[in-house]
């Protein structure tokens, strides 16, 4: 949500400007809109985490039967595992999850940079600076989107693919097992690359963390030298 509030944001300032001068009251208040943000996908996520629970997947020893369960299968699950009944519920969750917070979201920024090529190819009158300041903004958020949506879109598919797979079909099974694995890295990776993608085009964010890793440094030191006086 939050590369989509962004990616409206760029729509409206390139493809209109004048409405983006009458709307500068409420770009103040952008932080606020990515607070909200931030809360609707936080409850869009906490029926997922209320539904998860940990257990064993060996509960007892293999080859015996006092019962004792095996601590190292012990793994968080959906609890679709644990109580079949929860099937439909889960269905609907995750098509439901994939239409609003992934095809929705992906269809209205792709519409939404389509108009932006347009008018940026279109427009000649503008001046060349700003034009260079837009061509930069844009591409940035072009690499940001283009990245989010090629680390989450394994991770869609493989949700997906659990309610259309065969038991019989050990061929999707093992497709199955290997997108779990691939969509699991490409999860966590995705918030690695968008600060590489900022510093690669950004000189302002490149500024601001030498600003920020600087000020760290320095705190740091005053801290150690503070904690170690020299007599």
């Amino acid at each position: 949500m939050t590369i989509l509030l962004f990616s409206i944001e760029r729509y409206i300032a390139i493809c209109h400007p004048m409405l983006f001068l009458k709307l500068r009251n409420v770009r103040a208040q952008l932080p606020a809109f990515l607070v909200i943000a931030w809360l609707i996908a936080i409850a869009a996520a906490s029926p997922y985490g209320i539904n998860h629970r940990a257990d064993f997947m060996l509960k007892s020893w293999p080859f015996t039967d006092d019962g004792v369960p095996v601590a190292q299968s012990k793994v968080c699950m959906v609890a679709i595992f644990f109580d079949p009944s929860l099937a439909q519920s889960f269905y609907v969750l995750i098509h439901v999850s994939f239409v609003i917070f992934f095809a929705i979201p992906l269809l209205v920024i792709l519409v939404v940079y389509a108009l932006i090529a347009i008018k940026v190819s279109a427009s000649v009158t503008e001046e060349r600076k700003n034009e260079e300041q837009g061509y930069r903004i844009t591409i940035l958020l072009a690499a940001v989107v283009t990245s989010f949506f090629c680390c989450y879109l394994p991770f869609q598919l493989q949700r997906l693919l659990f309610f259309y797979l065969k038991n019989d079909s050990q061929l999707l099974t093992a497709i199955n097992q290997q997108m779990y694995f691939i969509s699991g890295f490409l999860f966590y990776f995705a918030p690695i690359v968008n600060p590489f993608l900022y510093n690669a085009v950004s000189k302002r964010f490149r500024q601001a963390f030498k600003e920020v890793l600087i000020g760290s440094i320095s705190v740091n030191y005053a801290s150690k030298k503070r904690s170690h006086p020299t007599t």
